[in-house]
């Protein structure tokens, strides 16, 4: 499993910084910034859960509608995969279209339960790979494409 280093956890950090404070401002934010945070807050929810579900519950419909694709931007098209797996187990009529669905649709039964669960171990073993890619994104170099 790789390890993210320090250099590129402190690149995303100040990515994430910058559009945080571009959002407070109303500011408009890079799309290569949007990127980067769309994925680091997938990252950062499903591991402060250890599930899929604490994601689901706390993105916008249109953070999840996105994330996809920006992993796939980025090459982590191993996490692009069990993120639109994770979002079938969540949502199998598709993801809500506004908030007040999106509350409805986030009471999963025990097995959409555990299924996210089992995919959120999958993508935890991504971790420090997603860090280092998406640090190497943010400075501009070409990420890689394998995942192994």
């Amino acid at each position: 499993m790789e390890m993210g280093t320090e250099e590129n956890e402190a690149i995303v950090r100040g990515v994430c910084e910058r559009v945080q404070a571009a959002v407070a401002a109303g500011e408009p934010i890079a799309a290569r910034d949007q990127l980067i945070y769309d994925i680091d807050y997938l990252v950062m929810e499903a591991n402060s859960g250890a599930s899929y579900e604490q994601y689901f519950r706390w993105a916008s419909p249109e953070e999840i509608g996105r994330v996809v694709a920006a992993c796939r931007a980025v090459g982590l098209d191993e996490v692009a995969a069990l993120t639109e797996q994770a979002i079938a187990v969540a949502f199998p009529d598709g993801i809500p279209s506004d908030p007040e669905s999106m509350d409805e649709a986030t009471d999963w039964s025990e097995e959409q339960e555990d299924q996210l669960q089992q995919l959120f171990g999958k993508l935890e073993d991504h971790n420090g790979r997603i860090t280092n890619v998406l640090g190497r994104y943010a400075s501009g170099s070409t990420p890689g494409v394998s995942e192994h």
